[in-house]
């Protein structure tokens, strides 16, 4: 039945997202984007668990022992989440939650079902962050491939965007809407990748890469220099100034380089800028790394042509510091200190590990290409000398930067699979591969440099030439790391709940009531309620509500909160209960009277997960064992659905950001020597398949026959709960005049469908799935199922027919209930 395709909501028959109320989302996205404009690229938000135990201050760790340390560490930071993708979008461009250099000349979506024109055609809404709408024009369907929409939109500039697209399927009628969000100028650095699965450009990895090695040898030189100014020989300086210089200058050098790429060649679909509009982009801790730079090359040229000695010392750490600032830089434009939660720390530990690696890098760039010479021109220094000055500050600098890299890793990653599922966590891993032998030359060097001092002679020099090689190769790891987008999880991004159901009585509008929630998860919760237009645009009025009282019923535990109370905020209208305590996890239902005037009493019933997975992520929701009772009668109720040979339904879904749909449908399965068929009827459409043979049309109108889908019969439904788990038995309830038992279980993620959690209502007596709740990626649907195997036939349309089930199905309310027995 309902398949929730990875990423957002699925598409098909069952697996519908909501025909969403423009005006009240249009309002929700324009406040959300105006409190959250600074960020549109949202990383998972993972606390790290695990603390790290203080280091031994030993000469120097065993290089198996770290890396097995080392990669233990990653796994123990990283937190389980699912990850998810959209499934009515196959893509965007720009993509969805990226960050463009410039105004892309476009946009374009790609759909898992063909586009209809007629009678519905498609809507792009596109808003700034001040929610704005943008001039759209020129809206047109690819005629070679008719999932493709491309639309012109004028009026770009920096800042975010939010777009907002609604599109009416051509192969089952159904609409489909949501929203995504994409910023124009800085946050990234250029060439980044801006979401998961791209990947960054490769000059601007090796740009940053020249940069990183290039500054960690100007701030490592120019400190080595002014604390030796009074030691070493002038050759000794001379050589290490050089190699300082020729870093400076190649990371400037690939600094300013960044723009000019950046202008010459944009990502697929972006705008060509100017260099202007590149240089506008960047992000503002890029500029700290010329300006450091810059410091750093005069404190070099001072130096050099001034030979006054005890005055290199302070010269020497003021340039230093320009460099170092130049990999602060770096360090800033990172996914860790990106974050938004944990920034600080993220801030901290980035800058930390960017600094220490840089000068234990640019350190050994020294020892490489300005090996003192010694004994042999009369130096006081020789190497075994210069690599026992760099092994002690190493022994400090390396543990620093493996323990931030560690949590780094543990505050990007969000999941453990992710870390050898994705293209980052793989890159990480041959980073810590390459990392070992570092640690193993290393180790070696500051071993022997205790027992064979006087007999290492030059024979150190070729082994600190392979670790700088090596560190060299793990700096660009660490290059591609900061340039690509790490798999992120899409879940936990809003802070409330909005479901929405319709309510009926009013003949001049229709109208739902919105039952509004947070935070959802065990404790104190706020709950609101209110009623408003589902169309707007359609016109009327609202009518007065005067009272709303709610009954909370745990479905999987003997708990219940009856006649609760809400009092009306004089200044929304809302009937508002701030401190609802929800000691239980598990799904709950939501019984919300509301009384309005003239009117008689309605009760609206709603679904709810605690914790819910779209606010507190989608490792929250969590249940210990499984009951080999409850499992049992899924299977009976799952033999008993896909057994089914004809069977009426109606479908309640909402967005959970206030959107709404309902839809009624009838299936017959063929089993009766007729074909296959199928009836759907929602608010905006009325579609019917016959076999090879489709016909659609809106409330009212003509009949047009289209191109077939295949019918959906209870046979295939059971593909949706493929690897279901965690099933728990809950209470008995009545459902109609029917004693039913509740189950809940949850289906993981699949390559064809993003996790879910379930509720089933079974009589105990027949087997029968009476009532069905899903929550899924902002996707809250409940199923009703009556007219289990009653005699069906589905009738072509004629000029003077309309289709209809035969005998008529029973009535439903507006919110898919019907009529008790």
């Amino acid at each position: 039945m309902a398949s929730c395709v990875a990423g957002s909501i699925p598409s098909t028959s069952r697996q519908r997202l909501r025909a969403s109320d423009p005006e009240r989302l249009r309002g929700r996205i324009v406040e959300t984007f105006r409190r959250e404009r600074q960020v549109v690229t949202r990383v998972a938000g993972i606390r790290v668990k695990a603390g790290f135990e203080s280091m031994r201050r030993h000469g120097v760790c065993l290089p198996v022992a770290l890396a097995v340390f080392i990669i233990l560490s990653i796994l123990s930071v990283s937190t389980g989440m699912e990850v998810s993708a959209h499934a009515e979008i196959e893509r965007t461009t720009p993509a969805q939650d990226s960050i463009l250099a410039a105004p892309p000349e476009n946009l374009q979506f790609w759909f898992t079902e063909r586009i209809s024109t007629d009678p519905s055609p498609p809507t792009i809404i596109v808003f700034d962050e001040d929610g704005n709408q943008l001039e759209t024009t020129a809206l047109t369907i690819d005629p070679n491939d008719p999932r493709h929409l491309t639309v012109e939109v004028s009026g770009f500039s920096t800042g975010t965007y939010t777009v907002s697209w609604t599109v009416q399927s051509a192969d089952d009628g159904h609409t489909l809407s949501g929203t995504y969000g994409f910023r124009i100028g800085t946050g990234r650095a250029p060439g980044a990748a801006t979401v998961s699965g791209e990947q960054p450009a490769p000059w601007a990895v090796a740009l940053r890469w020249l940069t990183f090695l290039g500054a960690g040898a100007a701030a490592a030189g120019l400190l080595w220099i002014a604390f030796s100014a009074l030691v070493d020989s002038d050759r000794q300086h001379a050589r290490r100034g050089a190699v300082a210089m020729a870093g400076a200058v190649l990371a400037l050098g690939a600094t300013v380089l960044e723009p000019i790429l950046q202008s010459q060649f944009p990502p697929e679909g972006v705008t060509k800028p100017s260099l202007s509009e590149a240089v506008a982009g960047l992000p503002n801790p890029w500029w700290l790394r010329p300006a450091g730079l810059a410091v750093a090359i005069g404190a070099l040229a001072v130096m050099h042509f001034y030979r006054n000695k005890p005055v290199w010392k302070p010269i020497g750490i003021l340039g230093s510091l320009g460099a170092l600032a130049a990999l602060l830089g770096l360090a800033l434009t990172t996914h860790v200190a990106a974050r938004e939660e944990w920034n600080l720390a993220g801030k901290l530990s980035a800058s930390l590990h960017e600094l220490s690696v840089g000068l234990w890098a640019g350190g050994l760039l020294l020892l490489a290409f300005a090996w003192p010479r010694g004994v042999e021109e009369g130096e006081g220094t020789t190497g075994k000398d210069a690599v026992r000055q760099f092994s002690r500050i190493a022994t400090v600098l390396a543990p620093i930067g493996i323990l931030t890299g560690i949590v780094n890793s543990g505050l990007v990653l969000p999941s453990l699979d992710s870390l050898w599922e994705s293209t980052w966590g793989k890159v990480l891993i041959g980073k810590v591969v390459i990392l070992v032998p570092v640690m193993v030359l290393a180790a070696r060097h500051h071993l022997w440099l205790r027992k064979h001092l006087e007999r290492l002679g030059s024979a150190l020099r070729s082994t600190v030439r392979l670790e700088t090689a090596l560190i060299a190769a793990v700096v660009l790891g660490g290059s591609i790391l900061a340039l690509s987008a790490p798999p992120s999880k899409s879940t936990g991004e809003v802070t409330s709940i909005d479901l929405a159901a319709p309510l009926t009585g009013n003949e001049q509008a229709a109208e739902a009531v919105h039952l509004i929630m947070s935070p959802m998860r065990a404790g104190q919760n706020e709950i609101r309620v209110n009623v408003g237009l589902i169309s707007p645009e359609g016109g009327g009025e609202v009518i007065p509500v005067e009272r709303v009282r709610l009954d909370l019923i745990s479905l999987n535990h003997e708990a219940d909160i009856r006649d609760l109370e809400l009092v009306q905020d004089p200044e929304t209208g809302d009937f508002v209960s701030e401190g609802i305590q929800l000691t239980l996890n598990g799904w709950w239902e939501i019984d919300v009277l509301v009384r309005r005037a003239g009117l008689e009493d309605q009760v609206v019933p709603f679904f709810v997960l605690i914790p819910d997975p779209n606010i507190n992520g989608f490792d929250a929701p969590s249940f210990d064992g499984t009951s080999a009772d409850a499992e049992q009668l899924f299977e009976q109720g799952l033999q008993d659905l896909t057994g089914l040979e004809t069977v009426h339904y109606t479908e309640r879904l909402a967005s959970g950001l206030g959107g709404v749909a309902i839809s009624e449908r009838t299936v017959n399965s063929g089993a009766d020597g007729s074909e296959p068929s199928s009836l759907q009827t929602t608010s905006s459409i009325e579609l019917l398949t016959i076999g090879d043979r489709t016909w659609q049309r809106p409330p009212g109108g003509e009949w047009i026959e289209r191109t077939s889908i295949p019918v959906f019969p209870p046979s295939q439904w059971g593909d949706t709960y493929e690897g279901a788990q965690d099933f728990q038995l809950g209470r008995r309830v009545m459902v109609g005049d029917r004693i039913a038992r509740v189950i809940t279980f949850y289906v993981p993620e699949t390559d064809s469908q993003i996790a879910a959690w379930y509720a089933w209502w079974i009589d105990e007596e027949t087997g029968h799935l009476l009532n069905e709740a899903m929550v899924s990626r902002l996707h809250y649907m409940r199923w009703r199922f009556f007219d289990f195997n009653e005699p069906v036939r589905l009738l072509p349309p004629d000029t003077s027919a309309t289709p209809q089930a035969s005998p008529p199905a029973s009535p439903v309310s507006a919110d898919g209930t019907p009529p008790a027995a």
